[in-house]
């Protein structure tokens, strides 16, 4: 799942790692290429749920950019 918010590019899905098990990965980057965070999990949350945290993310970025330098 990708969708835009708040002027940043939130990108979402599971698929199998290497070894086979299954992983969500994820990432969030601003329109202007800086990456906020991106990385992997484990979680089995559906993707829209987890994509509702990387908003929080998304939102805290903006209420404290300093934390994200």
């Amino acid at each position: 799942m990708k969708i835009n918010y708040r002027d940043c590019e939130i990108e979402c899905y599971k698929d199998k790692s290497i070894t086979g098990y299954g992983m969500m990965f994820y990432s969030i980057f601003t329109n202007s290429g800086i990456e906020i965070t991106s990385g992997f999990s484990i979680d089995e949350s559906n993707i829209r749920v987890y994509t509702l945290a990387l908003k929080e993310i998304v939102d805290d970025y903006y209420e404290n950019p300093s934390e994200y330098e």
